[in-house]
């Protein structure tokens, strides 16, 4: 498992010429769209992986999780303040061939889920949540001097 927790994140005042254009914020949990030096930062983030290993051949999955956090805007709408967590399972088939080959079968988003809606342009929060739907991918490796 990794991941990580973000219990605080303190943004300082925005100072120009002793006028403050921005004041203090804490932004560790929240969208800070009104921020204009933060990103949004959920409090939690974690991946955990698992896998089987049998001779050549490998099956790993990885869950992927981003807490829910919160749109401080004063104008956001009520029904769109709170954005909901956000999860994701990946798989992956990797298969050692004969000669240095190897081939990989990935399965990302194999639930297809979308991601939560976020009051702003495309309805969502593309620094944090991955917009595409389920995706499969193929991929082939040759190692040299592995024959």
């Amino acid at each position: 498992m990794d991941g990580t927790y973000t219990r605080e994140y303190d943004v300082r005042a925005l100072l120009l010429n002793g006028l403050e254009l921005q004041p203090a914020q804490e932004a560790a949990g929240y969208l800070n769209e009104s921020i204009p030096i933060a990103v949004p930062i959920p409090q939690w983030k974690w991946r955990l992986a698992t896998g089987y290993h049998r001779g050549g051949y490998s099956l790993v999955q990885h869950l992927n999780y981003i807490s829910s956090y919160e749109d401080q805007r004063e104008a956001a709408d009520s029904d769109f303040r709170t954005i909901d967590p956000f999860f994701t399972w990946d798989l992956n088939l990797l298969c050692n061939l004969s000669g240095g080959i190897g081939l990989t079968l990935s399965a990302l988003n194999l639930t297809d889920a979308e991601p939560p809606l976020v009051n702003r342009e495309h309805a969502h929060d593309g620094l944090t949540h991955s917009s595409k739907g389920r995706r499969f991918k193929l991929a082939v490796t040759y190692g040299f001097g592995n024959g």
